[in-house]
């Protein structure tokens, strides 16, 4: 089931290295939005008006994910 939804990646982004550090640990297959230069309400309306995205996963740009198959998991 999960194959046949449109997932996105959402971060709001203040911090290039922070953003670069913690997108390395992330080998997901879909597509990753970097927004800059936003605030909290304009990044949550962002992510609600996003029409091509089922599942819209929110990922801090300071947030290290070590256990990708458990992200999976929750996503499924």
């Amino acid at each position: 089931m999960i194959n046949s939804l449109r997932i996105k990646i959402y971060t709001r982004s203040m911090n290039n290295e922070l953003y670069n550090r913690a997108k390395f640990l992330l080998n997901l297959p879909y597509p990753f939005v970097r927004l800059t230069k936003t605030t909290a309400d304009g990044y949550l309306y962002q992510l609600i008006r996003d029409e091509e995205a089922d599942i819209v996963i929110n990922i801090d740009e300071d947030a290290f994910v070590f256990d990708q198959k458990r992200l999976e998991i929750l996503v499924d």
